[in-house]
């Protein structure tokens, strides 16, 4: 009866340990499409979370979307400009390209449209479109723009936002992921 125990327990553990290495693959593989290095104007990358507090955040922050749920694997990365403007950039990879769809789609309805002028802008570059968002922040008691832009790509959703009322500087961060 023995016999079989030791062989189970290797097995199990077999499996257990590349179920993280294939966690582990996916987190650098979103990760990976992070953009570091020839970031737009005096753009600094600073660094990323870990994945459990990234995976943590989306579901704080997305968890009511149907499509949520369909998140395989999620990165971040966090920029700064002239010290002062800060930025982060969210890859999410989803289980198809449908959710990965969803998702930008549910996160447009959660903004809507502006009574005299226009929230939504698509936008094409590095060979597909994207949607840039508007919206105002309270900034020295004044309603200051903000931009930030959403995409699918495949199984990938990029989400780019930042506290810069530049809404060109936030389209070539957006462009600087390559995707």
């Amino acid at each position: 009866m023995r016999n079989w125990i030791i062989p189970l327990a290797i097995l199990t553990l077999i499996l257990a340990v590349s179920g993280c290495n294939e966690q582990q693959k996916s987190a650098e593989s979103t990760a990976a499409q992070l953009p570091v290095k020839d970031l737009p104007g005096s753009i600094k990358y600073i660094g990323s979370p870990s994945y459990e507090s990234v995976m943590s955040s989306i579901a704080r922050d997305y968890g009511n979307f149907s499509s949520a749920g369909k998140i395989v694997n999620a990165s971040q990365g966090f920029y700064q400009n002239k010290g002062s403007i800060d930025f982060n950039i969210i890859v999410m990879k989803f289980q198809d390209k449908p959710a990965a769809a969803s998702f930008v789609e549910e996160f447009r309805s959660g903004y809507q449209e502006f009574p005299y002028e226009s929230r939504f802008l698509e936008e094409s570059f590095n060979g597909h479109s994207a949607l840039r968002i508007k919206y105002y922040a309270i900034e020295r008691g004044r309603d200051e723009p903000r931009y930030l832009y959403i995409w699918s790509n495949g199984y990938l959703v990029f989400l780019v936002r930042g506290t810069s009322d530049d809404a060109s500087l936030m389209l070539s961060l957006a462009k600087s992921t390559g995707n």
